[in-house]
Order: structure tokens, then C-alpha cells, then sequence
């Protein structure tokens, strides 16, 4: 036994040695091949050989050793797929071993790279975000959300690309100033320049200012200050922080470290970002640059080969070369250099009157820039137009924003993330709003309707679709919902943040929220791809199909609004009715902007005096004016019942307090009965959700609260109590108007009516009595209803996103589920809403539409109010948005006339039964 033991110890020692032994040959073998042998397929055979050895002998130390470094060597060499194919085979000897440590980590990143270089993305994401899921790495970690940030931002999901780089730096600022942390400090200032808000802008220059703190304190690479150079010049050069000198002083910087590394590349385009700016100075301050515009042009185009081989340089020459040509009205010239610009990115598309494909655009690294070029290239046709009257150049224009339009569809289909689509959303709106222009012009209505719908609310009807369609698994729905609740939770408590401390953590928390959450919904496109198919983008209803849900006695007018061209912005309104269709251009918008402003601030508040309220009917007589051009022709063909749909501003307005006639003082209110839509395509998909209910109404009223230091709405019980005695029903008041009642009691309501306090700020909320339920929660929550009653303060009102509306409290409640919502303009008076209320049930009682049952609770206001009580003020603050036709109650009148009708046709049938019985 002692003997058999000795024999097997050797026999180990043996066999280790002859292990190490092969491990070395291996090493060795593969150390004296040429690995940068410029015959690739030759190398690679060896390679291969060896890597099938150590595999054979279960040597995957050697193999992923060999594989590893293999890989980088090809990768220098800019031989990238080779690269991927043996970083590849080193994650898969990895994972064979279950080895899923840090070395493991740094191969994944590795590959990313490789991917990302090839500009293959969608494998890059997959690949970065293994090495996050590791986590054995920090700083991988880190460097990984870096490369997300830049493959979101390549993208166009602007939002995902800043989750990601502050998730970065988050992990890297632990560390102290670094390169990766200046890198991440700069991409995600560029991200924030490249939305284009006010809001952005700011938030551009706090990380270009962190940016430069590390330039001060720590030495970098030649490439990392050139981007930061480039950046900070490229944030002074956009209309809104336009600073000429200090743009100016940035890229003269970026010269002079460009030339000491002789980089022609980045010297061409710092010359072509100097002919930028001198472009703006001549638009913005009126001076006469020319001169100094071409020189730096012509010498951009001086470093040669670097011009003639970058796309990205030459297409913005001759952009720009076209804005100024635009800029001079000279068209013609200013067409051939944007096609030029077009031309250099898509090479097949070498003719003025040749349109891209939609494929063509797909597969540009830079769909940003090419949805501005086509649009600029359709503005130019049109202003060509205007200038020949050649009917040539408005197809072709439209048939550029058409392409533009798929591709802007396309983007949105591709991202799953809400907050990229608002962005996209409101890059589209000068599309659509051009191509509205445009149809116009052609007299083609048909086109004008397509393009106004395309411009309002198709996320808000996607939202609704998503959360009220049943395709998936109870459990499932409840778990993707309560993910959605938790990610909109911490996305909320970032905004609240108040010191940069406390918003580091909670982005933090939102990031891994809405990380489970896309998991779990990408999870669900695996397993149930039928649900991923009914959630393509919403088909947009079309006018035929429009008009035969209108009866005879209704009209539908829909707005646009353009104010992207500040210096002509434009302001559409399309008529439609049974048999009518007409669109319309009203002219001086920036008049109408202003109109409204007025308006808003002078019918938000009582009249004091005479004065006041003859001010007022002046200003809101040239508001109508506006709104209704051509008094006969326009006003002539609205009907009695008007669903209108409001674009920008004139969605902060009521059209009911609108005077149609100064000398009599009749309001717009006493002619046509009034609801309001996001779009006919969201009204008509809205309106054909099977909805069930349990109970008919639920009534909330606080009084008092034990939050916020709200002050008591002393009339606001008395309004429930009216209403639930003509309704029946459920009511809730004082304690018993809590939160916890709200979200258990009331969600399968057919009608939820609010008497309290709210407010439409950066985060908007509604109050009960023991907390607020803020609007984020309301996107996570099921509130089917029939009607939802918001007799708040300013539930209509919110920011306004172009090109999907206003994100108020309103709209909430139609993401959760509701159809129709009455909400307010401003700060409603509780007496006058209590009457109007009361009135406003009592009608609906009777059998009467949602929206006639409010239109004459407000005329009997108007009739019945002290004189002291009769302005707008009072009366015209609750608008009803949604549905409007629906009859909640049927009327007594109508349940006899039923019950008789039923009754004849019974005795009918019963005689004819027995006529035929006798005939047998």
C-alpha cells in the first residue's frame, strides 16, 4: 500500500512537471512567431494550432494568455476583426473555466473596445455591460460606463449616454482627478451642448469648468486637451451662449498644440469650427467676416489628405459654406453645397433631385447631422419656391422631410428610453412643422394632417398602449411595473437633490433602477415577442377615417407652431370637419406668442377695474383675430361642437374666453362648444380602450393638509358632498382623503373627482391629506377611468415639450389610463368651481355629453354670476381634455323611451311568432 502510494506521489510530480513543461513549450513556441507578420492568414493558422493544443490538454491558462495578447497585437495593427475573433476566444475560455474574476473583467472590456471601434455597437453595450455585471473591477466598472456614454451618444439616446458618464465619474471622482475622469468630464459636457436647452447649456459648462480644473491641476495627453480645447469652443459658439472671443481663444489653443503634433486632422477642423464662428458673428452681431470666414475654410481644405478622407471635416464644409450662401439668399449656390454635404456621406445620393433611402440613413454613424442637412436642404427648396414659383422644388422638399421623418421614427423604435424620445421628439418638431409649411404651400391638406399628428403626443398614446394592453402575465405586468415605479421614484429624488452630494447618490440609485428595469424589459422582447411587435410606434389615423367619426355639428382644428427659425417662425391651423378639409397660415406668430402672453396674465386674475376688463377684451379680440384669420372664410366653417388641438403656447390658453366681437362682448364660449385633444390619433386610440369598472365615482377632499403648510380649502368638502348626493358613489373627505385611499379605493372608478390642492412646477404634485402623490407615480399606477376631475391649481400646466405637448398633471392620468380629464389654466376660485361643478354633474346626470354637460355648466355661470363674478377668471380656468362625446349617465328620458322601444319590438316579435303558428 506504502509502495502503491510513493508510485502515484511521482507519478504527480511527474505529471506537473511534464505540465509546466508543455506550458513553456507553448509560451515559447508562440513567443517566437512573428505575431505582426504581415501574413495574416499564415499567423493565424499557427495560431489556431497552438490554441487547439493547450485546449486539448485542457491548458487554458496558455490559451487565454496566447488569445489575449494575439488579439491586442492584431488590434494595433488596426486588423479588428481578427482582434474580436480571438477576444472572443478568450471570453468564451474564461467563462469555460468559470473564471469570472478582474482579468476576466479587463478581456470583456477589451472586446468592447475591438466592437466599439468597428462601430458595431449593439455588441459593444453587451460586451461593456458584462464587465459592469462582474463588478470585480471598479475601475473597469468605470472605464466600461465611459464607453456606454460615448455608444449612447453615437446612438442618439442622449439620456442613456449621460446615465452612464455620470455613473462613470461618480466611480472615478473616488479616486481623485484623473485622465478618465477628465475624458468623462468633457463627452458628457458635449452630450449636455448638443441638446440645445437652456437647462443643458448650464449643466455643459459646470463639467467643462470640472474639466478645466484638471487641466490646471494634472498633465494630460495631447488628445484629451485638444477634445477639451474643441468643446469649450464649440459651447461658445451656439446661438444661446455665443461668445465669440472666448470660442475664438479655445480654438487658437487647439492650433497651436495641433501644429507642435503636427495633426492635420484636428487642424483642418479647427479651422472649419473658426469659419463657423465667423458665420455666427456675421448673423448674430451683423458684421461683414468674409474675408476671415473663407480664409479659415480654405485652410481647412488646405491639409490635404486629412480633408479628402474625412467624412465628418468635408461634409461640414460645405455646410457651412451653404448656411452662408443661405444666409446671402443666394439659393442656388447654397443647394449644390448642401447637396455636396449630402453627397460626401452618402455617396450614391450625387444629384440634387435624389433623395436617400431610409436604408441609406440607417447605416450613417451620424444620423444627428444628416436629419439637420435634409431639413436644411427641404428649407432651402422652399425658399427657392417662394423666390421662382417653381412647383418642382416643394416635391422634392417633401420628399426629403419624408425621408427625414422615417429616419426620426426609426431613431425612436430603436431606443427604449423615454426621456431620448422627448429629446428626438422635439428635433422632430422642426421637421414636421416645415413639412406642415411646405403641404401648404402644395394645397395638400391630406399631407398637413399626417405631419400635425406626427408632431403631438404619438409617446403619451405608446405610454397609454404599454400600460393598458393585457399581452403579457399578470405577474409579469405587476413586476415590470413595479420596476417602473421604482426607477421613475429615484429619477424624481434626483431633480430634488439639493447639494451635489445627495444628487450623486441618487443617481446612483436611479442608474441601477433603470438598469433592472431594461434587463427585465428586454427579457420580455426574448420571451414574448408578440407583446415587442404591438408596440411598434402608433399608426397615425388617417383624415377619411377622421372625418367618419365627426358628425355633422362638429369640427376638428388642430395647430402648429414652428419658433426653431427665430427669425421666421411659423404658425399653421388645419380645419376639419364631415366634408371640409382646409389648412390655414396665420401670420406673425411672434405677434400671436406675444398675444398670448398677455392674455394668459391678465384672464388669470379678477378685473379690479373698467379699465382691466376693456383691456382685456381688446387683447383677447386680437388673440381670435389671430387664431381665426380671413373672418369670412375660417369662422364660417367651424361648427357648432369644436375639438381643438393646441400646439406651444396656445396649449396654456382657453379658447372659450376668447372674444369673437368687441362691440358685443360675446365670448368664443357663447358660439361653440369646446374640448381639447393631444392629437385626433391619441383621442381616437384612447377612446377605443375597453375600460371596466367597479364603482361609478370616488371623490377626494382633503380640506386641510398635514404637508407643505397648504393652506385649508374650506369649500372644497361642500363640492364632493353636492356632487356624491346627486351621484352616489364613494366619497372621501378630510383624513379619510389620503393617499393610501386614493391609490387602493379609487383606480377602478368611472369617474375620480379631486377637490384639492396641486401644483404644475418642476415636479408636479397633488395633495391629499396626509402626503402628495407626485406626477412620476401616476406613470407607474393603472387609473382607467372614464373621467378624471382635477379641480386643483394649474393640473392643465406644465413644461411644454415640442412636438409631444405639455407634460402636466393632466397628462399623468391619460398615461395611467384615463379617458377624458377636466383640469385647470391657473389657480381656480373654489366658490365659483364649486357652482360650475355642481352643475356640471347635474348635467351629466341628466344623460348630456362630458363635454356639453360642462359647456352649459359654464354658460349657466355666465347667466346666473354677480357682475363682480362674471370674468373669465371665475368661469374659464377647467377645460376638458380627451373625449367628450362619451354619456356617462343615461337620462331617465332615454331609459323610458328604451324601455318602450324594447316593449314594441317584443309585442312585434310576439305576434309574428303567433302569425306564423296559425299559418302552420
Amino acid at each position: 500500500m506504502k509502495r502503491t502510494f510513493v508510485k502515484l506521489f511521482f507519478f504527480g510530480i511527474l505529471l506537473l512537471f511534464y505540465s509546466n513543461l508543455n506550458a513553456q513549450n507553448l509560451r515559447e513556441y508562440y513567443g517566437n512567431l512573428n505575431v505582426l507578420n504581415a501574413n495574416l492568414n499564415k499567423i493565424e493558422y499557427k495560431v489556431d494550432s497552438i490554441l487547439n493544443s493547450a485546449i486539448k490538454t485542457n491548458n487554458f491558462n496558455d490559451a487565454i494568455y496566447i488569445s489575449h495578447h494575439f488579439s491586442l497585437k492584431r488590434y494595433k495593427l488596426g486588423e479588428i476583426n481578427t482582434a474580436i475573433k480571438y477576444g472572443k476566444k478568450e471570453i468564451i475560455y474564461y467563462e469555460q473555466q468559470k473564471i469570472l474574476n478582474s482579468n476576466y473583467a479587463n478581456a470583456c472590456y477589451n472586446l468592447g473596445r475591438f466592437y466599439y471601434k468597428k462601430s458595431d455597437y449593439q455588441n459593444a453595450i453587451q460586451i461593456f455591460t458584462k464587465v459592469i455585471n462582474v463588478n470585480s473591477n471598479s475601475q473597469k466598472t468605470a472605464f466600461s460606463h465611459g464607453e456606454l456614454g460615448r455608444i449612447y451618444d453615437r446612438l442618439g439616446q442622449f439620456y442613456s449616454a449621460i446615465d452612464n458618464y455620470k455613473k462613470s465619474i461618480n466611480l472615478l471622482e473616488k479616486k481623485g482627478p484623473s485622465r478618465f475622469l477628465f475624458f468623462n468630464y468633457v463627452n458628457l459636457a458635449k452630450v449636455y451642448d448638443i441638446m440645445a436647452t437652456k437647462k443643458s447649456y448650464k449643466k455643459a459648462l459646470k463639467y467643462f469648468t470640472k474639466a478645466q480644473n484638471i487641466v490646471e491641476t494634472k498633465g494630460l495627453k495631447y488628445k484629451n486637451l485638444l477634445s477639451f480645447y474643441n468643446g469649450f469652443a464649440s459651447y461658445y459658439s451656439n446661438n444661446e451662449t455665443f461668445d465669440f472671443k472666448k470660442a475664438k481663444k479655445y480654438h487658437k489653443k487647439g492650433i497651436v498644440l495641433a501644429t507642435i503634433y503636427q495633426d492635420s486632422i484636428s487642424l483642418s477642423t479647427i479651422h472649419l469650427n473658426l469659419g463657423y464662428i465667423y458665420l455666427k458673428q456675421e448673423e448674430l452681431a451683423n458684421h461683414n467676416v468674409k474675408d476671415s470666414l473663407f480664409y479659415h475654410l480654405e485652410k481647412s481644405k488646405s491639409f490635404t489628405p486629412s480633408f479628402d478622407n474625412d467624412k465628418t471635416i468635408k461634409s461640414r464644409y460645405y455646410s457651412i459654406l451653404s448656411d452662408f450662401e443661405t444666409y446671402k439668399k443666394n439659393y442656388n449656390q447654397a443647394l449644390i453645397y448642401r447637396q455636396k454635404a449630402l453627397e460626401t456621406n452618402i455617396p450614391s445620393i450625387n444629384k440634387v433631385d435624389v433623395v436617400p433611402s431610409l436604408l441609406d440613413l440607417k447605416n450613417s454613424n451620424d444620423q444627428h447631422f444628416l436629419i439637420g442637412t435634409i431639413s436644411n436642404k427641404a428649407n432651402i427648396l422652399d425658399k427657392m419656391f417662394k423666390e421662382n414659383g417653381n412647383p418642382e422644388h416643394l416635391k422634392l422638399a417633401i420628399s426629403h422631410l419624408k425621408v427625414a421623418d422615417s429616419l426620426i421614427s426609426y431613431i425612436q423604435e430603436e431606443g427604449n428610453e423615454e426621456r431620448s424620445k422627448l429629446f428626438w421628439r422635439g428635433e422632430a418638431s422642426y421637421v414636421y412643422a416645415k413639412a406642415v409649411g411646405i403641404s401648404h404651400l402644395m394645397n395638400k391638406p391630406d399631407l398637413a394632417f399626417y405631419f400635425t399628428e406626427k408632431n403631438k403626443g404619438i409617446i403619451l398614446t405608446e405610454g397609454i398602449r404599454d400600460n393598458t394592453e393585457n399581452k403579457l402575465p399578470k405577474q409579469i405586468k405587476e413586476r415590470q411595473r413595479l420596476l417602473k415605479k421604482q426607477m421613475l421614484f429615484y429619477e424624481n429624488a434626483v431633480k430634488k437633490a439639493d447639494t451635489e452630494s445627495l444628487q450623486k447618490v441618487k443617481q446612483n440609485l436611479f442608474f441601477d433602477s433603470k438598469q433592472k428595469y431594461q434587463v427585465f424589459t428586454d427579457s420580455i422582447k426574448n420571451v414574448f415577442p408578440e407583446y415587442t411587435l404591438s408596440k411598434v410606434s402608433s399608426s397615425i389615423i388617417s383624415i377619411t377615417n377622421l372625418q367618419e367619426t365627426l358628425d355633422e355639428n362638429t369640427s376638428l382644428i388642430s395647430y402648429i407652431l414652428n419658433k426653431d427659425d427665430t427669425k421666421n417662425p411659423t404658425l399653421h391651423g388645419l380645419i376639419i370637419s364631415k366634408s371640409i378639409v382646409k389648412i390655414f397660415n396665420i401670420k406673425k406668430p411672434k405677434n400671436v406668442i406675444n398675444l398670448i402672453s398677455e392674455y394668459r396674465a391678465i384672464i388669470s386674475k379678477p378685473f379690479e377695474t373698467i379699465n382691466e376688463s376693456n383691456y382685456f377684451n381688446e387683447v383677447s379680440n386680437k388673440l381670435y383675430l389671430a387664431l381665426f384669420p380671413n373672418k369670412e372664410n375660417i369662422p364660417s366653417l367651424l361648427k357648432k361642437k369644436l375639438i381643438i388641438i393646441p400646439d406651444g403656447e396656445l396649449q396654456y390658453i382657453p379658447f372659450e374666453a376668447l372674444i369673437i366681437d368687441q362691440k358685443s362682448k360675446q365670448y368664443f364660449i357663447q358660439k361653440h362648444q369646446i374640448n381639447y385633444a393631444y392629437s385626433a390619433s391619441f383621442l381616437t386610440y384612447n377612446n377605443n380602450i375597453k375600460r371596466k369598472y367597479t364603482t361609478n365615482f370616488s371623490g377626494f377632499a382633503p380640506v386641510s393638509f398635514k404637508h407643505n403648510n397648504l393652506s385649508k380649502l374650506k369649500k372644497s368638502a361642500n363640492e364632493i358632498e353636492t356632487i356624491y348626493a346627486q351621484v352616489g358613489g364613494q366619497q372621501f373627505l378630510r383624513e379619510e382623503a389620503s393617499k393610501a385611499n386614493f391609490l387602493t379605493k379609487a383606480s377602478n372608478s368611472e369617474i375620480i373627482h379631486l377637490a384639492t390642492h396641486a401644483d404644475a412646477s418642476k415636479n408636479p404634485w397633488i395633495g391629499f391629506y396626509d402626503n402628495k402623490l407626485e406626477a412620476h407615480e401616476l406613470y407607474a399606477s393603472n387609473i382607467s377611468s372614464e373621467l378624471v376631475v382635477l379641480s386643483g391649481c394649474d393640473t392643465s400646466l406644465g413644461e411644454i415639450i415640442p412636438g409631444e405637448g405639455v407634460m402636466s398633471l393632466s397628462r399623468g392620468f391619460f398615461h395611467a389610463g384615463a379617458n377624458t380629464v377636466a383640469s385647470t389654466l391657473w389657480n381656480a376660485n373654489d366658490k365659483s368651481t364649486a357652482i360650475i361643478m355642481a352643475e356640471f354633474y347635474k348635467n351629466l346626470k341628466r344623460g348630456l355629453p362630458k363635454a356639453t354637460a360642462l359647456h352649459k355648466a359654464k354658460l349657466n355661470y355666465i347667466e346666473t354670476a354677480n357682475l363682480s363674478e362674471k370674468a373669465p377668471y371665475y368661469w374659464a380656468p377647467m377645460i376638458l381634455v380627451g373625449d367628450g362625446e362619451n354619456i356617462i349617465y343615461t337620462s331617465l328620458s332615454f331609459k323610458f323611451l328604451y324601455g318602450i322601444g324594447l316593449l314594441v319590438l317584443l309585442l312585434m316579435f310576439f305576434f309574428f311568432w303567433k302569425y306564423t303558428r296559425i299559418r302552420h
